[in-house]
């Protein structure tokens, strides 16, 4: 199930644009499309990016998380990438994490210190990724 709601710009100035769009909720996570658009980015080169997957992009200093709000206090929350890519200042990347047990909050946090843009965050509601997810219905 798509939840529109969940659209947000995490991080932007006159030539950065940091994103998250197209959040779909599963029975126990939410999947959302993570966006990056550069307006000074040279053509056929690759900014800075790390998100702290060495494996996938060259290192930097581009940073998200989830936190969450719990009985027992905030946690981080573990995000994954499902897969992405681009180029010439156009970059997609399919993220997820799983709603942790007794989330009463949660927030979506970035930061690019490389591009003069400090921590920046924005709240989700766990219960609307709940309501969502009860309506969520199995394919086969």
């Amino acid at each position: 199930m798509t939840v529109a709601e969940f659209d947000r710009v995490l991080l932007a100035d006159e030539r950065t644009v940091v994103a998250m769009a197209a959040a779909r909720v599963l029975p126990r996570a939410l999947v959302f499309q993570f966006l990056i658009r550069l307006k000074d980015n040279d053509a056929g080169t690759n900014p800075n990016l790390a998100f702290d997957l060495p494996h996938l992009l060259r290192p930097g200093d581009l940073r998200l998380g989830v936190r969450a709000q719990t009985a027992s206090g905030v946690m981080d929350v573990p995000v994954h990438v499902a897969g992405g890519g681009g180029g010439d200042g156009s970059f997609e990347f399919k993220m997820w994490f799983e709603l942790p047990d007794g989330a009463t909050a949660l927030q979506l946090w970035s930061e690019w210190p490389e591009r003069n843009l400090p921590e920046r965050g924005t709240d989700l509601d766990p219960d609307l990724i709940r309501q969502a997810a009860a309506r969520c219905a199995p394919l086969w």
